[in-house]
């Protein structure tokens, strides 16, 4: 077959369907399926299947990364859902689509290359930048940090700027000279998108961030060779490793271990209003290690809130809590009485805060930090541990999802529950066994493999799990640094994501696999 067009123009369509694909991955979902639906048919238009072919032949490994998509057919056959079976099928398309065309079609130059990969890289800067607007206008500094990544979940685009900081890594190191402007843009970029990273506190990006440095160390400790370097990079690692934890534990000490003891309070009777307080002694929760749920006088609560705030005390804060129940633990976190004078120690921003729903006063002194994240998870995890509350969790929430998918999967374990019965046998399993999460939490098991185990067995997993890491185990001696480094960010996810249960997780796991793994020259690399 003849090209449609000169092959000039099909591969400048080639290219510029690859840039709108990237830059539309943080921000639009139709402009990406566009770009992609056009990345395609400009393949089939441009013909030349013989060479196409050829390249295929010396690109094998792609074959077996087919296996992530054609295991799902394998699904089909025993599933009783089959609209979802067949939805399935077609958001998963990108993975074998896209890794065709870049395997088949001749290898991007180093040029192009760049280009790619910066215009991403500008993506990602353009929409950090759009989502701290949308922070420090809209929040006080405090709210649901995932609607400050308005197009994209924020833990997509976590790894989105996790790809990025090892694309600026790799193009600084891969460029020969490096001027003194160009190592200052690249720093400040690194920076900013590290520290970005802590403002949209997404522990799946924090993680991967830390683990990417790690690799970043040991394999720059294996290629110097002066030895003074090597003991500095070390040195560097453990001092990462031990901060981080360190951090961690103390953090877990300080909040687990300085708390209020009953015999220690000072429980009045009533308030200089006169007004009789009520304590509950039965419900334990703590802020900032004082007890909530003693010295509180709602009748007080209810009037002087009320005078201070547009948001009635019976209706529910930006977040949807009552807010009756965030001013109680605001004014605990401060250590203060719940009662009228309590109410009117706030100030106007304390009031602000708690509107938007900061239950406590620690969100309005670290409004930027890892720390208010890590708060909110000891906080879960104390919950769940006294009284098994599960809904609104995230850390408790992704074990619960775990074990559902465990023992689905267990009792599905050769071929699995069918490509379509996904969402069908996780909702049956909560609604049986799991009665303290609500159903608008009913997720799946919020790890790839695992979810892919569910789908199609044991024996699916094992076609899927091979087509993943084979490429990366033929190709080891052809492929960078950023490829590997990439395919750690991604399978770090799949750990503890279901990314590619998603379009756009789908679409950026396919399109960077193909382009880093599948469009290298043979013969030279890339």
């Amino acid at each position: 077959m003849k090209p449609l067009l000169p092959l000039k123009i099909h591969r400048k369509i080639f290219i510029g369907s690859g840039l709108l694909a990237i830059v539309s991955l943080p921000f639009s979902k139709f402009t990406l399926t566009i770009a992609l639906m056009v990345f395609t048919a400009n393949w089939l238009l441009e013909g030349q299947w013989q060479p196409k072919w050829i390249r295929l032949k010396s690109n094998y490994s792609v074959f077996f990364f087919f296996g992530l998509y054609f295991s799902l057919f394998f699904g089909l056959l025993l599933t009783h859902n089959l609209i979802y079976g067949i939805k399935e099928i077609t958001q998963k398309l990108p993975l074998l689509l896209i890794p065709l065309v870049f395997a088949s079609t001749k290898p991007v130059t180093k040029r192009e290359k760049h280009i790619l990969l910066g215009t991403y890289v500008l993506a990602v800067l353009v929409y950090s930048l759009f989502s701290l607007y949308i922070f420090f206008s809209n929040y006080c500094g405090f709210g649901n940090l995932r609607e400050i990544s308005p197009f994209v979940s924020h833990i997509r685009f976590s790894l989105m700027v996790n790809i990025s900081i090892a694309i600026v890594i790799w193009c600084m190191s891969s460029l020969r000279s490096l001027s003194k402007v160009k190592l200052f843009f690249g720093a400040i970029l690194l920076s900013w998108f590290a520290v970005y990273l802590f403002i949209l506190q997404s522990l799946t990006g924090i993680v991967v961030l830390i683990l990417m440095v790690s690799l970043y160390c040991v394999y720059y400790a294996f290629k110097l060779e002066k030895r003074v370097y090597k003991v500095s990079i070390a040195f560097g690692f453990l001092l990462l490793w031990v901060t981080a934890i360190s951090y961690i534990v103390l953090n877990a000490r300080e909040y687990f271990g300085n708390r209020q003891q009953v015999s220690e309070l000072a429980l009045n009777e009533r308030t200089e209003n006169g007004n009789l307080y009520k304590n509950n002694l039965n419900y334990i929760q703590y802020e900032n290690g004082n007890l909530v749920w003693v010295n509180v006088c709602r009748e007080e609560l209810e009037k002087e809130w009320n005078a201070r705030s547009s948001i009635k005390y019976t209706d529910k804060d930006k977040l949807n809590q009552p807010i009756s129940s965030t001013l109680i633990r605001y004014l605990t976190s401060m250590g203060l009485n719940k009662d009228s004078v309590g109410v009117w120690n706030l100030s106007e921003e304390d009031i602000a805060f708690i509107e938007q729903g900061a239950t406590n006063v620690m969100f309005k002194e670290h409004r930027i930090g890892f720390y208010p994240r890590l708060y909110q998870t000891f906080w879960e995890i104390d919950q769940y541990r006294i009284y098994g509350q599960v809904s609104g969790s995230s850390l408790v929430q992704r074990y619960v999802f775990a074990r559902a998918g465990v023992n689905i999967f267990l009792n599905n374990f050769w071929f699995g529950v069918g490509t379509g019965d996904l969402i069908d046998v996780f909702e049956d399993f909560y609604k049986d066994n799991e009665p303290k999460l609500k159903p608008e939490f009913w997720f799946l098991s919020h790890n790839q493999f695992l979810t892919q185990a569910v789908q199609v067995g044991f024996v699916g997993l094992l076609i899927f799990i091979w087509g993943w890491f084979y490429p990366l185990y033929q190709q080891r001696k052809k492929i960078d640094l950023l490829s590997l480094v990439f395919f750690l960010i991604i399978t770090l996810s799949m750990l503890n994501e279901d990314t590619l249960q998603t379009h756009t997780g789908v679409s950026l796991t396919a399109f960077f696999y193909g382009l880093l793994f599948f469009s290298v020259d043979n013969k030279k690399g890339i």
